[in-house]
């Protein structure tokens, strides 16, 4: 258990695959990049708000009970990472190759004016399960596959091309 003054520095600092738990507290200013394999979570339910999140390469990633002010979005074809019991105040922007799904279970959207943008090149899919999603879904790209069980609410889909599944969902 090392204390860091910043999100960023523990991600740093910690080793693959380890789990991340951040204190309780409004991190809202701080941007982080999460670049390898691991859990971030804290012990409240949104008990930490962050600035934006980006994920960079093929990880493994499971984030939970964190609130996220600005964007969400990926850099260097990424993949593999989990929001669990999230909320998301900004856009989400998802794109290039996915090196495997990107799930979204129990999150919440909480701005009507929010995108949730996806343009991927594979047919890795999206998945959102639960929650409430307020946002306009876009996508885009060669191959996207959107699957959405189980979601209270969605802003409108638009659908360009690949597979678009939608289960007990309004």
């Amino acid at each position: 258990a090392n204390p860091y003054l910043t999100i960023s520095v523990g991600i740093q600092n910690c080793p693959t695959n380890s789990v991340v738990m951040v204190s309780n507290g409004d991190y809202s200013t701080e941007s982080i990049t999460i670049n390898k394999s691991m859990d971030i979570t804290c012990t409240a339910e949104f008990g930490v708000q962050i600035g934006s999140i980006t994920f960079d390469g093929a990880i493994s990633t499971r984030v939970s009970n964190i609130q996220i002010t600005g964007n969400i979005s990926n850099i260097n074809d990424s993949g593999g990472w989990r929001l669990y019991n999230c909320r998301y105040d900004g856009d989400v922007s998802i794109q290039g190759a996915l090196t495997n799904n990107i799930v979204f279970e129990s999150c919440y959207g909480s701005s009507n004016t929010a995108t949730f943008t996806v343009n991927v090149s594979n047919f890795n899919p999206i998945q959102i399960t639960g929650g409430n999603h307020l946002s306009s879904f876009i996508m885009s790209g060669i191959a996207n596959n959107l699957l959405v069980y189980n979601t209270q609410s969605i802003g409108g889909i638009t659908h360009e091309k690949g597979l678009l599944v939608l289960a007990d969902s309004g």
